[in-house]
């Protein structure tokens, strides 16, 4: 029977069916933008779409009845049941692909990717931690932050088992926070915040000390400065503060001239200081001239810069603290290049660990500026080939260092007995040297006078193994050896520089890394190794709740949609 040509109330009717059907989409598109149901933007199209839906289809009854037993229907039905059943199929690859999948950081500023440090620290973790959100839902700059720090989260979450991530609505659940005051024996829990916990032990950490204002942000002449995130740097060190039993201590030796710990001025340590605390160091001060001894609960002793002579009775102290205790030790030295400086006196005590410095030298590095030429400056580098094989600077491969004002420290040639010197940092073999001449207004290189770059910064010493005595005759020296292997004696760091730690260099260059590392190396706190988190460039689109459900829902729903009209159509055509 030849198929007749429907008459136009039926046509129009027919389109009812599929402008109801849209009406009542957009009705509850509406509806999750806005989270509101009785609003009249949800109503009147969810009520008109339904009722020329229902009317459309009650006008068209047979018809749809004929349409729905036709070949081509069934063979319709078929491709339906079919992408339904590939659906399927691909949701459950999904699942899988949830469950084990490999995570790639492809943004240019690594901003998903964590410090090596950070790294470390998570995945050495040997017991259950447990990281609590307390979120307030909000808009503007909290919002971001919220989900900075969501992000940030399942990045530690990812490089540990035994890392678990539990995310609380502050504003709808008071009782839960309540409840987690109580049990953490905290008076109050700030909304915005993020709680670990290890055990007994719990760090809370608000939003105040995730972030870092500048004073542009409080500039009234122009837009303020958004604030830095620093979120990765106070979670691993809240990490760290739940999960170590014991603080480490350090002693910073005064009187003789050395840099100072609680001095906020260009030459002070106040930076590294802080840097030190964040990973559950605790400083103190030690003045030998006063007390005749090294503390029984010294983990690592700091020697930083001293400019006097220390008298003998002192370095006594100091060398029955290395030999007769194992000690561990960082000495950081400065060259002899004024009439108001003398030598320490610890050249002759560290020449006993087979390190020989010359504080009668400084390094100078030569370098090209534009406009001005070649010029001849007392700040040398370190670049990825002048870091030495060994746990302190292994991860520093892609950081340049600078020191200012350095002398030479390098192994003493010969075998030293029980002891292994390891090289840590040296400079750029072509632009460099030691010069030995201070009276040089220009200071130049003189062959047979002064020393060839590159010379050597920084070493470290530490007991030899059996490793050592059988090392092979060729290739680069092995990595040092985990504690079990390691012999009995002390551990050593020295540095021809002082400066490098200082408040003036702090952020500026790689060379701090190499201080917080080697504090870590000294106090066998391995796991702490590693490049510290970094600022990252962050660079937002400032969106609203609201605009990006919008987007997101005109993506996910819009575009699929919008392909099935424009099918919906061709098929219309096509069938008449």
């Amino acid at each position: 029977m030849p198929e007749q040509t429907p008459k136009t109330w039926q046509t129009v009717t027919r389109f009812l069916i599929l402008a109801g059907v849209l009406a009542v989409v957009v009705a509850l598109v509406f509806w999750r933008i806005h989270d509101v149901f009785v609003d009249k933007k949800v109503l009147i199209p969810l009520i008109a779409g339904g009722v020329l839906a229902l009317a459309g289809i009650l006008a068209n009854w047979n018809w749809l009845g004929d349409e729905i037993l036709r070949r081509r229907t069934l063979v319709a039905t078929n491709v339906v049941i079919m992408t339904v059943f590939a659906a399927a199929l691909l949701a459950m690859a999904n699942m899988v692909n949830y469950r084990h999948y490999v995570r790639k950081d492809l943004t240019k500023a690594g901003r998903y990717s964590l410090s090596s440090k950070t790294k470390n620290v998570v995945k050495g973790l040997k017991e259950p931690l447990t990281i609590t959100t307390l979120f307030v839902p909000a808009s503007g700059e909290d919002y971001e932050w919220s989900q900075e720090v969501t992000d940030l989260l399942e990045e530690y979450a990812a490089q540990s088992k035994n890392v678990k991530v539990v995310h609380v609505d502050a504003a709808r659940n008071p009782t839960e926070v309540e409840q987690l005051s109580a049990r953490l024996k905290i008076d109050s829990l700030e909304r915005n915040s993020v709680i670990f916990e290890r055990g007994t032990k719990a760090k809370h950490v608000p939003q105040s000390d995730t972030q870092e204002f500048s004073m542009r942000s409080m500039n009234p002449y122009g837009p303020p400065e958004p604030p830095k995130f620093k979120a990765e740097d106070a979670f691993t060190a809240a990490i760290i503060d739940v999960c170590e039993d014991k603080q480490t201590t350090l002693y910073f030796v005064t009187g003789h001239g050395e840099k100072d710990t609680g001095n906020y001025d260009r030459d002070g340590l106040s930076e590294v200081v802080k840097s030190v605390k964040r990973s559950n160091y605790k400083v103190e001060k030690l003045d030998l001239t006063v007390k005749k001894e090294i503390p029984a609960d010294c983990d690592v002793l700091v020697i930083a810069g001293p400019t006097k002579r220390i008298p003998q009775d002192e370095l006594d102290v100091v060398r029955t603290y290395l030999t007769g205790q194992q000690g561990k030790a960082l000495i950081a030295l400065e060259p002899v290049i004024s009439s108001k400086q003398e030598p320490s006196g610890l050249e002759d005590l560290l020449r006993d660990f087979g390190v020989k410095v010359r504080t009668d030298l400084v390094c100078f590095n030569k370098i090209k500026l534009p406009l001005f030429g070649a010029r001849v400056m007392a700040q040398v580098f370190v670049g990825e080939d002048g870091y030495g094989y060994h746990k302190i600077t292994d991860k520093m491969k892609t950081e340049s260092s600078s020191f200012f004002t350095a002398c030479q420290v390098e192994a003493e040639g010969g075998e030293t007995p029980g002891y292994r010197v390891t090289g840590l940092a040296k400079t750029l073999a072509e632009v460099s040297w030691g010069e030995t001449s201070f009276a040089d207004r220009e200071p130049k290189y003189d062959e047979g006078k002064d020393v060839k770059g590159p010379v050597s910064l920084a070493v470290a010493v530490e007991p030899q193994s059996a490793k050592d005595r059988r090392r092979m005759p060729y290739g680069p020296p092995p990595m040092p050896e985990d504690e079990e292997g390691e012999g009995k004696g002390c551990r050593l760091v020295v540095f021809g520089d002082s400066d490098f730690i200082a408040n003036q260099q702090t952020g500026e260059s790689g060379a701090p890394t190499i201080f917080t590392n080697a504090i870590s190396w000294l106090a066998r706190k391995e796991s702490q190794l590693g490049i510290p988190p970094k600022t990252p460039d962050i660079r937002t689109v400032n969106i609203q709740p609201k605009q990006m459900k919008t987007i997101a829902w005109s993506s996910v729903v819009g575009l699929p949609a919008l392909g099935l009209l424009f099918g919906a159509i061709v098929w219309w055509r096509r069938r008449r």
